[in-house]
């Protein structure tokens, strides 16, 4: 019969990243042998077909062996699946234990986990702007696969947060914020950024967000609900959940790669596997010729929002500040 999974006392939870990463491995193995027996199930049932090809029917004693093959084959299953849902359970803890987890992407980061530090070197430091690129690169591909059965949840892929959600301290949203007049510009701007919540005044119903971008370090207070949307807690698979993936030519609020700023843009191509991203079309009246939107650019799935406002209200590129250079 099918391979049971271990039993036993829960483990204490691992302090440091050796251990983690020691239970890490414990658990790929245990999903690699599962995967070895369910497929060596799946070779059986195979050759049992192959056999009955020449036969015209199927006798009591091939039925009886094809249906416990069967059995044994879901049980082999889902064993592997749950090894492998362990093993993604274990990397979200590890993320946490590490500081590097999204909803502290601001404040997690120091010179020890890049390999910059320096005997004297301050514990937090100010990121250069291809660190920064890099951090937000590597918050994307962390974001977690939903695994459960049913309709996605909300804040999974496009599927919107719940109208009474709190966005909680250090989460990642799009906020809509002011900025001062720059150099060359005649008076303040708005912008969609990416920014970290710092709290929430429930009597006010008005968020306080910090910019992301250390460059522009900047608090916003007194931002309504309107004007910050939450970014995707997890990931939506394209096979089963494709309700939770944005159709084509849908207007959503995208970053533009390489900057901490959303814009409006069209859905160009869908993701069709886990890993892949969006291909988007920015709005941008300097590509006049393409009918005003730029050439498609690839976008990561937790860094794409619906529309908050009506679009004819939305930033596109062209009308951005000097944030997105």
């Amino acid at each position: 019969m099918g391979r049971k999974a271990p039993r036993g006392p829960p483990k204490k939870e691992p302090q440091t990243l050796p251990e983690g990463c020691k239970e890490l491995e414990s658990l790929l193995e245990e999903a690699r042998l599962a995967n070895e027996v369910a497929t060596a199930t799946v070779d059986s049932i195979n050759q049992v077909h192959s056999k009955l090809k020449s036969k015209a029917s199927l006798n009591h004693k091939n039925r009886t062996k094809l249906k416990d093959l069967y059995g044994q084959s879901l049980n082999e299953t889902e064993t592997e699946i749950n090894a492998l849902k362990a093993a993604l359970e274990k990397i979200e803890r590890l993320k946490s234990i590490r500081g590097n987890k999204r909803s502290h992407v601001a404040n997690a980061i120091n010179p020890d986990h890049l390999g910059l530090s320096t005997p004297n070197s301050p514990k937090k430091t100010t990121l250069r702007r291809g660190l920064l690129m890099k951090l937000l690169e590597e918050t994307a591909s962390a974001l977690p696969l939903w695994l459960s059965e049913g309709p996605a949840p909300p804040l999974c892929g496009s599927v919107p947060a719940a109208s009474n959600y709190i966005v909680p301290p250090g989460g990642l949203v799009a906020a809509k914020v002011k900025h001062s007049a720059g150099e060359g510009e005649e008076e303040e701007s708005e912008n969609w950024i990416l920014a970290e919540c710092v709290s929430y005044n429930s009597s006010s119903g008005k968020y306080e967000v910090d910019d992301i971008d250390e460059e522009n370090k900047e608090r916003h207070s007194n931002l309504s609900k309107r004007r910050v949307v939450p970014l995707p807690l997890y990931k939506a698979d394209p096979l089963r959940h494709p309700d939770a993936i944005f159709p084509r030519e849908a207007c959503v609020m995208a970053l533009y790669p390489q900057t901490t700023c959303f814009y409006r843009a069209v859905v160009h191509e869908q993701p069709t596997k886990v890993h892949e991203e969006y291909r988007v079309r920015f709005e941008d009246s300097s590509y006049s010729s393409s009918g005003g939107f730029s050439p498609p650019l690839n976008v990561p799935p937790c860094y794409i929002v619906q529309v908050r406002e009506e679009p004819s209200s939305s930033a596109s590129v062209s009308s951005g500040s000097s944030r997105r250079r």
